[in-house]
């Protein structure tokens, strides 16, 4: 099929044309992002953003070229995912400065304010630690009350 019949299908809102587009540039797009990402999954999810954009984004805009601008968007799309990715891997170090930080709070305001953070994370083994250090210092605490009451 040509070009311009496939921009001719998204202009008139025809979803053949997400197949056609899938058949006529889907290997290089695929090409692009493997050169790019390495995780099968992580291709695919591009592809699938890739024919998306093209879907919102053409019938205001007229590529000139549908090639070059699904090569564009592929590359744009792979390259942004690969900074998602190096984003992650460097916020895993942000939390465990702040676990620390929250370590530094006392009471109750202390089990609450790491539970808070543990459900911000996603993380349910932070969730375990926080009820194990939350048991821990319930026990130190009776401990403390006995001392004082035996003194008295």
């Amino acid at each position: 099929m040509r070009e311009t019949e496939i921009i001719g299908q998204f202009f008139a809102r025809d979803e053949a044309a997400l197949t056609s587009v899938q058949s006529e540039y889907g290997a290089y797009c695929s090409t692009i992002a493997r050169n790019i990402l390495q995780d099968k999954e992580d291709v695919e999810e591009c592809l699938n953003d890739t024919w998306l954009k093209a879907w919102n984004t053409i019938p205001p805009k007229r590529p000139q070229s549908l090639l070059a601008y699904l090569g564009r968007v592929t590359r744009n799309g792979a390259l942004n995912m690969v900074r998602d990715q190096n984003r992650q891997k460097r916020a895993g170090d942000q939390y465990t400065t702040s676990l620390d930080e929250i370590g530094e709070l006392s009471g109750a305001v202390q089990g609450q304010a790491e539970l808070r953070f543990a459900k911000q994370a996603g993380c349910q083994t932070a969730e375990i630690k926080i009820q194990r250090f939350e048991e821990c210092r319930v026990q130190r605490e009776k401990k403390k009350l006995g001392k004082k009451s035996m003194m008295e």
